[in-house]
C-alpha cells in the first residue's frame, strides 16, 4: 500500500502552505497540524473514492474547481496503561434485566447463529453478509475464543428467578494490538429499542476498568487523545457508530462516551470514554 510506504520514509521540518480545511482539529477545535497525505478525486469520481476510503483515507473538504479534497494521517505513540487479559477470569456482574457470560462450543452455536443470520444485525458490526449456517457461526466462535486481545460477552435476558434465560445479543473490544481497545456490541432485532445496549455498556465498563493494568505504548488516532496530557495520556476505550445510527449515538452518550473531534472514515462518527476534560 502506498501510505504505509509514505509513512516509512524518514523525515525533516518544513513549513509549507496548505489548505486550511485541511489541518485536523482536536475536540476543544483547536488546529494540530500533523504531517498529512493528501489526494483529490472529482465529485463523481465513486471509484477512486472507494479506494481511498478503503486506504483510510478520510475527506476533508471541497476544492475550488469542486473536486473532493482527502487526507491520510499517521498514528501518533503514546504512552498510557492497558488491562491485562491473560487467564482472564473477571465476570461481569449481572444487572437488572441481563447476565453476561461468556460464549461456549457447542452449547451456545446454535443461539448465537439465530442472532448472526440476522443481515440487520450483523450489518450494524460492518459484516455485508449474515451467517449462511450454523457451521459458519461455529467456525467464527472458535476463532473468536484462541484470539487473546478479543473480550466477548454473549448478552442474556434475565429470568424472574434470576436464571438464565434467552442469548439476545453479544459484546464486548475487539483484538486492539497496539491501539486504543474498540468497543462493539450486537442485539437480535427484536429486542432492538428497549435499553438492553445502554444496559449492557454500563454493565461492560463497569468490568472493564475494575481489571489489573499494565503500562504499554500504543499507537493511536490523534483525535482521540487530550494533547494537553503529557508525558503519559488517559487510558481510553474507543467506539465508532454510523453518523446515522442514532440507537447506538444515544447509548453512548448514556454511557458516557465522548464524540472525538475527527471522523475515521466517512460517515462515521468515532468516540472515546473516558470523556474529555475541558
Amino acid at each position: 500500500m502506498l501510505s504505509r510506504h509514505w509513512w516509512s520514509l524518514p523525515r525533516k521540518e518544513k513549513e509549507i502552505t496548505v489548505y486550511s480545511f485541511s489541518i485536523p482539529h482536536d475536540f476543544l477545535g483547536i488546529p494540530r497540524p500533523f504531517e498529512l497525505l493528501c489526494a483529490d478525486t472529482r465529485s463523481d469520481d465513486q471509484e477512486n473514492a472507494k479506494h481511498l476510503e478503503e486506504s483510510s483515507f478520510n475527506p476533508c473538504g471541497t476544492l475550488p474547481n469542486g473536486h473532493t479534497y482527502w487526507r491520510h494521517s499517521l498514528k501518533v505513540t503514546v504512552s498510557t496503561t492497558q488491562p491485562i487479559l491473560e487467564n482472564l477470569s473477571t465476570p461481569i456482574q449481572p444487572s437488572e434485566r441481563l447476565i453476561y457470560r461468556t460464549l461456549k462450543t457447542p452449547l451456545d452455536v446454535e443461539p448465537l447463529y439465530s442472532i448472526r443470520k440476522q443481515s440487520e444485525a450483523m450489518k450494524l458490526l460492518g459484516h455485508h453478509f449474515p451467517d449462511q449456517n450454523s457451521d459458519r457461526t461455529r467456525k467464527v466462535l472458535l476463532a473468536e475464543q484462541s484470539d487473546l486481545e478479543k473480550v466477548q460477552y454473549g448478552i442474556f435476558l434475565k429470568e424472574k428467578d434470576g436464571r438464565e434465560g434467552e442469548l439476545i445479543g453479544y459484546g464486548g473490544v475487539n483484538a486492539f494490538k497496539g491501539t486504543w481497545p474498540s468497543l462493539f456490541y450486537v442485539f437480535k432485532k427484536e429486542h432492538w429499542n428497549y435499553g438492553y445496549g445502554t444496559e449492557f455498556v454500563k454493565a461492560f465498563m463497569i468490568f472493564w476498568w475494575s481489571l489489573p493494568r499494565k503500562d504499554v505504548q500504543l499507537r493511536v488516532l490523534y483525535s482521540s487523545i487530550d494533547f494537553r496530557e503529557k508525558p503519559k495520556v488517559t487510558e481510553l476505550i474507543v467506539a465508532d457508530t454510523n453518523k446515522y445510527n442514532e440507537r447506538s449515538i444515544k447509548v453512548l452518550q448514556k454511557a458516557g462516551f465522548d464524540e472525538c473531534g475527527e471522523y475515521v472514515r466517512a460517515d462515521t462518527i468515532y468516540w472515546r470514554y473516558p470523556p474529555f476534560h475541558v
